[in-house]
């Protein structure tokens, strides 16, 4: 049996307190990225992004064998009107191939939108009027 192996990162975004957030990575396996660019009619805004530093790429959910609540963890580091979006993409070799997308602000899990790759299966059976039993799934 293979391990499942993927890569993890989030858009670029503001934050409240950019000590706050770097403390915050220290204690989590991410490598928090800083890039300066322009937003609307604001220059050089400090926008920050997540890469996963985990073993095999996913989000961190357990530190010392306890869960996390990832999601609201980024969020108080947000301030209003701030999205963050999660991508998340891996596979068990060739066998199943896995990708999920998670936007939210910051009132965290109360926010979110996400998007997975499976969800191709109801939408196309809904597009061609077909059943998703009909559609064979992509996997070995």
């Amino acid at each position: 049996m293979a391990d499942w192996k993927g890569k993890a990162r989030s858009n670029y975004f503001e934050v409240k307190d950019e000590a706050a957030i770097h403390a915050w990575a220290e204690t989590r396996e991410v490598t928090l990225v800083l890039k300066t660019r322009d937003i609307g009619q604001r220059h050089d805004v400090r926008t920050f992004a997540l890469f996963s530093n985990t073993e095999d790429g996913s989000w961190p959910s357990y530190v010392n064998d306890e869960e996390i609540e990832w999601i609201n963890e980024i969020s108080d580091h947000l301030p209003e009107n701030e999205i963050v979006v999660l991508m998340e993409v891996g596979s068990e070799k060739s066998c199943y191939l896995t990708g999920t997308s998670i936007a939210f602000d910051h009132r965290g899990v109360e926010s979110i939108v996400k998007v997975d790759l499976n969800d191709i299966y109801l939408a196309a059976a809904e597009k061609f009027g077909v059943t998703v039993a009909d559609i064979s799934e992509c996997t070995y």
